[in-house]
């Protein structure tokens, strides 16, 4: 038999894309289910972007364009990212590709070498340690705390970081938590990485405007330390923000010598971003301001919605109080390992996530995907109603498997 190579045989399928299959396949079979697993906004794609990406096919955008993106959507992406970063990123620290998923990636493949460490705090995007593996690369999980709201500290990273480290990985707002690093975090954390020269910054920024307060955009680790700038990769795109994920577009900035690597990478790999998308974003970026607020409005009203809903006296459940992004993180550890007169005995998250969406159509996704056993992540980008009905099914199910009673 002919064999597969040894990367091949590291690949595992995205779980969250997988529980959103399985909810997906209940649905087709003509089962209500809500589906708490979304990564994606349920409102639509700006009309700006909607607008600019007609418009490219009408006038007939429609051919290859440069590898990592045409020259005037990097001029208009220059001063958002500048302020956004609060450093100055011109063309040539820019590169456009087909989603920020792909970057991130194109990134391990050209920083790593085989068996490099990269440091990724727990819990974390589930794509992560899978990404670093197919690159050659050691993921090293470095677990965080609860009670710090699982966000990475200056003693944590430190006592992690040996001669083999090359990367950190920083998802500020994070997934699945939706917690951001405050100015004041980043400075710490920032003060450990300049002991150590050799080691490069990932900053997964995708989240960095959908937020609960009325900052612009999070806090990010070069407005603190600009002297990191040249070993800082920040990633970011179109899909959350802007509403566009299945549009696939995104942005790496970077020193100029990584943006050559990556932009001769893309040319091997997808030969160029979508010229169309190319255009969708460009028309979307003279005016997004108006519907992103009302995207924020949205999701602090549900927001509210959710929080109400996890403490309802009946039994409250324990999470983590989110600055962005679009999840909540919910802890479930006191509902496992409880066998009750019909036998159940839910032992981890990933058989609590199952259970519920075979018992009660609700899917999720178990925290143990993102490195955190006894939590489950739960997205609030559906409407109100099966926010509520779902949360309440949720509580139900924790009745049936631990003996409570409503």
């Amino acid at each position: 038999m002919v064999k597969i190579s040894t990367r091949g045989q590291l690949l595992k399928p995205s779980p969250t894309l997988k529980m959103a299959a399985k909810a997906n396949d209940l649905k087709a079979q003509g089962h209500k289910v809500i589906n708490f697993t979304v990564g994606e906004p349920d409102w639509t794609t700006f009309e700006s972007a909607k607008k600019g990406g007609v418009n490219a096919i009408e006038k007939n955008f429609t051919k290859y364009t440069p590898a990592s993106g045409y020259l005037d959507l990097k001029n208009k992406l220059s001063p958002f990212l500048s302020e956004e970063l609060g450093v100055i990123r011109k063309p040539g620290n820019i590169a456009l590709g087909p989603g920020a998923k792909y970057l991130i990636f194109a990134s391990f493949q050209l920083i790593l070498n085989s068996e490099d460490e990269v440091l990724i705090p727990s819990p974390y995007w589930v794509s992560y340690p899978t990404m670093v593996e197919l690159s050659g690369g050691y993921p090293k999980i470095i677990s965080t705390k609860e009670e710090n709201k699982f966000k990475l500290t200056p003693h944590e990273l430190e006592t992690h970081i040996t001669p083999k480290t090359k990367c950190l990985v920083l998802c500020s707002p994070n997934n699945p938590t939706g917690t951001f690093y405050t100015h004041e975090e980043l400075l710490e954390i920032a003060k450990i990485l300049k002991k150590h020269p050799n080691i490069w910054i990932l900053s997964d920024d995708i989240y960095n405007r959908l937020l609960l307060s009325n900052i612009k955009s999070a806090p990010h680790i070069l407005q603190v330390a600009p002297d990191l700038e040249e070993r800082t990769i920040c990633i970011g795109g179109a899909s959350k923000s802007f509403a566009m994920t299945g549009w696939r577009i995104g942005w790496l900035s970077a020193p100029a010598s990584l943006v050559t690597l990556v932009s001769d990478f893309l040319s091997q790999t997808t030969s160029n971003p979508s010229s169309i998308s190319q255009m969708a974003l460009h028309s979307v970026l003279d005016n997004f301001e108006s519907e992103l607020k009302i995207a924020r409005e949205t999701l602090k009203k549900r927001s509210l919605v959710i929080e109400q809903a996890l403490s309802d006296s009946r039994l409250p459940i324990s999470f983590v109080k989110p600055d962005g992004a679009f999840y909540y993180f919910i802890k479930i550890s006191e509902f496992l390992n409880i066998k009750n007169s019909l036998g159940l005995n839910v032992t981890n998250s990933l058989e609590f996530a199952e259970d519920l969406l075979n018992k009660t159509y609700v899917a999720t996704v178990a925290g143990s995907d993102f490195g955190q056993e006894g939590w489950l992540r739960i997205s609030y980008a559906i409407p109100e109603a099966e926010i509520i009905e779902g949360i309440d099914k949720i509580r139900n199910f924790i009745f049936s498997i631990s003996n409570k009673k409503t």
